[in-house]
This record gives C-alpha cells, structure tokens and sequence, in this order.
C-alpha cells in the first residue's frame, strides 16, 4: 500500500506539467486509490495501484496500458498522460462533461447513442495476447479474495452460490457471440458526456470475453427492467433478439448483480478501512432482486416439473404435459 509520501512523489513525477501538484482523493477500491490532480491549471485523473499480489487475475498493468491508448486514439476514452505499470500510476487528462443520470440512460435516443459507443468498443483490436475472463473467473476471483466464506467476517452469507453455479451451467448451454474486446465496467459513472461526445472512465476491469457482457454490466447497474434490457439488447443487435439471446442477457445481468455484491464484500474483507463499498440500500436492493428472480426459477421449474412428471405413476396418462390429458373423451372408451 502506497504512503501519502508515496503518492505525492508518484504525482510529482507523473502527473505532466511544472509546480506543485494539488491532489484531492477521489475514491478507493480493491485495485486502486483515484486522484483529481490539479498542476499549472490543467486538471488530471490519477490512479494508484495497490500491492501485485492483490491484483493477480485481473487485468495486467502493461495490458491495460496498451487497451486505454487504443481506446483513447479513438475517442472512447481520456487521452493518457502517464501510464507505468512498474511504478502502477495511471495519469490521464481530465474528462470534461457529466455523467448520466437513470433518467438519461432511459431514453430512446441515449439508448441509441450507447449501443453506438458500445460496438465501438467492441470493434477495438484487444492487444496480443488477449486478456481473457469469464464471468465463472469474475466470481472465483473475489471468492478466492473472500476465503471460505461469500462474505466477510461479522456479514451475513449472501447464499447465492449455488444459484450463481445452476445459472452458469445454463449459460454454457446457450450460443453464446464471438468474444469481443469490452471494458468490463459500464456503469453510469463511468460514462461521460462532453463536448467529444460519449466516453469511458476507468479501464482497469477491460478484458476479452462475449459482447453481452457490458450489455448487462449496463442493464445491471441502470436496474433496467425486463423490458428495457430488451431494448437495449434490440438497440445493440440492430435487431429484435432472438429468445436465447434475450435469456442469455438475463443470466448475465443476474451474475453480474452477483458478482458485484462479491466484490463489495471482497473489499470490506480486504480494505476494511474504506468502509462498506455499497450502501446499504444498494446491497439490499441487490439481494432482493436476486432472490426475487431466484424464487421466480423456482416456481417455473416447478411448473415444468409438474409439466413433465406423472402425477400418479401408475397413471402415465395424468402427466400435466400428456398431449391426452385436455379434459375431452380421447375416444379409448376408458
């Protein structure tokens, strides 16, 4: 863990320009610290990593450095002033504009404008050899990061595991889209909108995997209904989806909802004095719109076991799913 000492010097020599540098902590996580840093008038992003054995199975500084200066020659992302891996500081200029509220991200022509930056980013050549992840990789990382336990000491268990590995089996079981470039962290906060248009915060979590995962990074954490993930994949595809494109997105955006609550737990258990990650009224809104689409499993496998299944087992003829069994005389006479 880097010293205040440590940063100031960091920002000295990084951060581009003459004088003082004035810095104003911006946030922290598992990965990194993020600055503001103001020098000369000019205004800059600074990032700090944390210590190597933390960051092992995400993506690798070098990596990362390579996917940043690609996405910002295309206007995707802040142009980067300093980016060193062996020192792990990130300087990148400062974006000007705003980020969205839900209001925005909900109408139909940002909906557009989105899916646009969206296949932008996934038509960007991933740097040699690609940085590969699945969404099973995301969930035994922060799980290996937890110990034991899906949540720190003294937090009740989110009790979701086997959900989360039933919902991964039928993953597998789904085409799936050739696997793209994406940035791995499309949230609201990280999308601006200025004067160069729309453009991407914060790479660090970019990796190569299929093109819905950033679909329902989004649709996650925009709490996008059923209906407006839909337009949403509609948008993306240039086309009504498919319905096994549309469950796909579904469990996607489920174990991404998963995956976060991960990582929130990951982080007071590894970096206890930032404090919880999510607040409170995020975490429970979280939970109950995993169990709610978990108990939602549960009673349609229900149904299609009723649907399958005998109800006596000496009568086949019972069976809720028996072309025979509609109420009328099947003319046996029996």
């Amino acid at each position: 863990m880097h010293s205040v000492a440590d940063v100031v010097e960091l920002a000295r020599r990084a951060v581009p320009g003459d004088g003082p540098v004035v810095l104003e902590p911006l946030s922290g996580g598992l990965l990194n610290d993020s600055y503001r840093a103001d020098r000369g008038g000019h205004r800059h992003a600074m990032r700090v990593s944390r210590a190597p054995p933390l960051l092992a199975g995400f993506a690798p500084p070098r990596w990362e450095c390579r996917v940043l200066k690609r996405a910002a020659e295309a206007g995707l992302a802040p142009t980067v002033e300093c980016c060193d891996p062996e020192a792990g500081v990130l300087v990148c200029r400062w974006l000007p504009g705003r980020p969205w509220s839900g209001a925005d991200a909900r109408l139909p022509e940002n909906v557009a404008r989105l899916t646009a930056l969206i296949r932008r980013v996934h038509a960007l050549p991933p740097p040699r050899p690609a940085h590969r992840v699945a969404p099973a990789d995301w969930i035994a990382r922060y799980a290996e990061l937890l110990g034991p336990s899906d949540a720190p000491a003294g937090a009740p268990p989110l009790g979701l595991a086997q959900p989360a590995a039933r919902r991964l089996v039928q993953l597998s079981l789904l085409p799936a889209a050739e696997p793209v470039l994406c940035h791995g962290d499309l949230h609201p906060l990280n999308l601006i909108d200025g004067p160069q248009g729309l453009q991407i915060l914060d790479w660090e979590y970019a990796h190569v995997t299929e093109p819905d995962w950033d679909l329902a990074v989004w649709s996650a954490s925009s709490d996008l209904d059923p209906a407006e993930r839909t337009a949403l994949l509609t948008s993306y595809l240039g086309r009504p989806p498919a319905p096994h494109e549309r469950e796909r997105l579904a469990l996607l955006a489920w174990l991404y909802d998963y995956t976060c609550l991960l990582w929130a737990a990951a982080q007071v258990a590894r970096r206890p004095e930032l404090g919880a990650a999510l607040p409170a009224p995020r975490v429970a809104a979280l939970l109950d719109r995993l169990m709610a689409a978990e108990a939602a499993a549960v009673v349609v496998a229900a149904c299609q076991f009723r649907q399958t299944t005998p109800l006596d087992g000496d009568s086949p003829r019972q069976g809720l799913n028996n072309g025979e069994f509609n109420g009328a005389d099947d003319g046996s006479g029996s």
